[in-house]
């Protein structure tokens, strides 16, 4: 009899401890996949941000769907509606634990909510300041190879000249 009483509350209180630890969770990735951080091979910050992405998909769709199921007080009050608990501080009036579950499961998803939409943008900006610096490198890359490729050309030019425009082009140069 007590665990059919317990179950319905429980299960709300385990769900806001899970909402809590993936929020923590996000906070971790967030941290873990900074700026300066990101000086590792950038395939390899990418396929970090992407399995992030790919583990957090559903995350604000869950989050959504119970904040906006905790709106609604049935299914809440149906499971907790015989738990109350006197103030702390000694005073008459008794808490509500729907309302008190309620306000935790809602805190809990907004929390959630807020930190995995700042955790996408913060690594929306790192992916695309990667993008940025490997295109900066190859950028330098193709100079290096211009260079390179200028110099086989103007070799390839002397080589091809005939005798007659090397004799007639040799004492402008020195």
């Amino acid at each position: 009899m007590c665990h059919e009483a317990l179950e319905g509350p429980l299960a709300y209180i385990g769900v806001a401890a899970y909402l809590t630890e993936i929020s923590r969770g996000l906070k971790v990735a967030r941290d873990g996949l900074n700026l300066a951080k990101a000086r590792q091979p950038t395939l390899r910050v990418i396929n970090q941000i992407r399995e992030f992405f790919d583990g957090n998909a559903g995350v604000p769709a869950v989050a959504r769907e119970l904040r906006d199921a905790t709106k609604q007080r049935g299914q809440i009050e149906h499971y907790c509606e015989n738990f109350t608990a006197s103030q702390w501080g000694g005073g008459r009036r008794r808490r509500n634990f729907v309302k008190e579950l309620r306000r935790g499961l809602q805190h809990a998803a907004a929390t959630l909510i807020e930190d995995e939409s700042s955790t996408r943008e913060h690594l929306e900006q790192l992916s695309a300041i990667l993008s940025v610096r490997e295109s900066i490198r190859a950028q330098r890359r193709m100079e290096v190879l211009t260079i390179f490729a200028l110099a086989v050309a103007a070799l390839s030019l002397a080589a091809a000249l005939p005798k007659s425009w090397i004799d007639t082009i040799r004492p402008l140069f020195g």
